[in-house]
């Protein structure tokens, strides 16, 4: 069971187009959030409809996806458009509030501001912050902690926690991916000035995470 994570597509089409073409070598693909540009000149409700197209015409058998903080109550966004990643009602597309299984894998998508329900064994929430203190939520140059402190706490206790949080909000992470608590790790691709947007793609079966970035050697790790 195969699954590729890639989070703060921020509009780029370019990006979103292999994201679609990655579909056709995995099981499922994870988006975690800020679908939407809030500097980009074309107006959130044509970013809107051109992404919820590309949701509606995606390729692959099985689409996670969860709101960033781009992505609703905006105000440049009308009343009804304001949670529209929630609203979406495809077979094909898990969001927020939404769980679902691959596989042996319990998978939950988490909302902008929510927090994941407790879970048992073998277990992958999707989020868009990660949890403050994990290197996957701090940023590089900065060292700005930009996690979210409720959903540390949670991992700290380990008390049916999720084994992954799949998240991104920070751009430019210290590190893709933290151990958090006895039983969890954080993972958060990043994003780059690429053709290609930062990725990782996770085996359930062997339990192993692999890093993939333009013109950078892999990395991995298991879990």
């Amino acid at each position: 069971m195969r699954l590729i994570h890639y989070t703060d597509l921020h509009y780029r089409k370019s990006w979103f187009r292999h994201v679609a073409r990655a579909a056709q070598h995995c099981d499922a693909i994870a988006i975690t959030g800020d679908f939407l540009d809030s500097q980009s000149v074309t107006p959130a409700v044509d970013q809107v409809a051109w992404i919820t197209r590309w949701i509606r015409r995606f390729p692959g058998p099985r689409l996670l996806i969860e709101s960033g903080n781009h992505d609703q109550e905006r105000d440049d966004l009308p009343r009804h458009l304001q949670h529209w990643v929630a609203d979406l009602d495809l077979p094909h597309v898990y969001t927020d509030g939404d769980i679902t299984a691959l596989g042996s894998t319990t998978v939950q998508c988490v909302g902008w501001g929510e927090q994941p329900q407790p879970c048992g064994p073998r277990s992958i929430a999707l989020m868009h912050c990660p949890p403050t203190g994990a290197h996957a939520a701090i940023e590089a140059e900065s060292g700005r902690d930009f996690g979210d402190y409720e959903l540390a706490l949670t991992l700290l206790r380990g008390v049916q926690s999720p084994d992954l949080i799949l998240s991104g909000h920070v751009h430019r992470p210290r590190r893709w991916f933290d151990r958090m608590g006895p039983n969890s790790l954080s993972f958060n691709p990043g994003r780059c000035d690429a053709p290609h947007p930062p990725h990782i793609i996770i085996d359930l079966n062997v339990r192993t995470a692999e890093f993939v970035r333009h013109n950078r050697p892999n990395e991995s790790v298991s879990f």
